[in-house]
C-alpha cells in the first residue's frame, strides 16, 4: 500500500469493510521497516546493540544459566524485499533472545490441580486465560528445563492452528505450555512490546 495514496483517500478507505485491520497491518509494516517515524541520527547502530546482547548471552553461559549456543550465520538483506534505515540491521530471533524454544514434546501427566498447562485455546485472544485450563503436577513442572518454563518478560508465539499469535507474559504466575506454543525469551536490551508487534507483522508472518 502506498503511503501517499493512503493519506489522499483516507476518508474513503476508513469506511470500507475490514478497514481497521488493513490500516493496522499497514502501520505495523511501516514500523517494521523503520518508516513510521523519522530516524534519530543519535540512535545507537543496531550492530552495537547486537554485540551487547551477544556479551550478555556469553555471560549467562559462563554463569551456568544458559546452555552454550551455536551462533547462526549473518542474515543478508537480499533475503528480504525491502531495505532498512542506515543504522538498522537484519538479524535473527536467536541473536536477540537468550532462548527460543517451545513447550515439552512429551505428553504431560494430567492432574486435577497444580501448575496450569496452557494450550492454544488459552492464548488465542493475545492474552493468557487460565479459565478451564489443564493442570500438571508440580514435580513435572519443576523437572522442565528452565527455558521451557515461561516467566515475566517472555513472549509466547502460537505455532500451529491459530498460527502467529504473540502473547506477552506480564506476571510471575507459574505455568507451562504444550509444544504448539513457542517461548521467546528476549534479551534485557530488547523491548517486549516492540518484539510482540514485530512478531505479528506481515514480514514475520509470511516467513
Amino acid at each position: 500500500m502506498n503511503a501517499g495514496l493512503l493519506l489522499k483517500h483516507f476518508a474513503k478507505i476508513i469506511e470500507a469493510p475490514e478497514a481497521v485491520p488493513l490500516l493496522r497491518r499497514f502501520i505495523l509494516d511501516l514500523a517494521v521497516r523503520g518508516k513510521l517515524v523519522p530516524q534519530d541520527e543519535n540512535d545507537e547502530p543496531a550492530e552495537k546493540l547486537l554485540e551487547r546482547i551477544k556479551l550478555e548471552k556469553e555471560k549467562l553461559v559462563k554463569d551456568g544459566k544458559l546452555r552454550k549456543f551455536e551462533p547462526l550465520e549473518k542474515v543478508a538483506s537480499i533475503d528480504f524485499e525491502f531495505s532498512l534505515p542506515e543504522k538498522w540491521q537484519f538479524t535473527t530471533l536467536q541473536s536477540i533472545c537468550t532462548s527460543v524454544t517451545d513447550g515439552d514434546h512429551l505428553p504431560p501427566p494430567k492432574a486435577k490441580n497444580g501448575i496450569p498447562l496452557l494450550v492454544i485455546g488459552n492464548v488465542r485472544t493475545k492474552s493468557i486465560n487460565f479459565d478451564n485450563c489443564r493442570y500438571v503436577e508440580k514435580e513435572y513442572y519443576e523437572a522442565l528445563d528452565v527455558i521451557r518454563r515461561p516467566t515475566t518478560g517472555d513472549l509466547l508465539y502460537t505455532l500451529v492452528g491459530s498460527y502467529g499469535i504473540p502473547i506477552k507474559v506480564l506476571d510471575s504466575r507459574e505455568f507451562c505450555v504444550q509444544r504448539h506454543i513457542g517461548i521467546l525469551r528476549p534479551s534485557k536490551h530488547i523491548d517486549l512490546g516492540f518484539l510482540a508487534y514485530l512478531m505479528e507483522s506481515k514480514q514475520i508472518f509470511d516467513q
